[in-house]
């Protein structure tokens, strides 16, 4: 998304410059915000496809086939006990829908709380049973959403429902990569268990 966004912004610098002064210089940057464009295009496309082919494969004829591991989101077979990228246990799948889609809602709210800052809510929700280390659309953990917030009181509460710190979110970033770079001294002895 990013690269068509540029993409499009070259376009329109390319557009103004062939208007007002270097019809040459106009053109060159009018094909280079082109040709960005279109690869932003096709990699969005190819990003989206790949994730409905994943969930697809996940959920053919009802069956679950493979799933995510909640603690280093490489994906494994339904019927695995540990993952084989970091050898976690995995919990119980459940495969009856009605509590999935009570499950899911319960951890949608449990990363708003996180997000928040409601330490209150949070304690409560993955006491009610939902998952600690869930992750969004963007691979953000409610871990990660606490540390964006710097709402320390609830990275405690997370850390003590053993949240891992170690997951990171799609573009690579953990809840710690965050907490240095906002320089939230407080909040990463709280990640490193200080």
């Amino acid at each position: 998304m990013a690269l068509l966004i540029t993409g499009s912004i070259v376009l329109l610098f390319g557009v103004l410059l062939f208007m007002i002064a270097s019809p040459l210089g106009g053109v060159i940057l009018i094909v280079f915000g082109v040709t960005v464009a279109l690869i932003g295009i096709s990699r969005y496309t190819a990003k989206t496809v790949s994730r409905a082919i994943i969930h697809t494969q996940a959920f053919s004829d009802g069956h679950v086939v493979e799933r995510k591991c909640p603690f280093c989101a490489e994906f494994v077979k339904a019927e695995a006990i540990l993952c084989r990228y970091c050898r976690s246990e995995l919990p119980m799948l459940i495969v009856n829908s009605e509590i999935t889609k009570e499950l899911q809602h319960m951890e949608f709210r449990l990363l708003v709380a996180a997000g928040s800052g409601d330490s209150k809510l949070v304690s409560k929700l993955i006491e009610e049973g939902a998952a600690v280390n869930c992750q969004d659309e963007r691979g953000e953990s409610p871990l990660i959403k606490a540390a964006l917030g710097n709402h320390i009181e609830v990275v405690r509460v997370l850390m003590k429902f053993r949240a891992d710190p170690r997951i990171p979110n799609e573009q690579g970033y953990t809840a710690e990569d965050y907490a240095r770079a906002r320089d939230y001294r407080d909040l990463l002895n709280v990640l490193r268990g200080r």
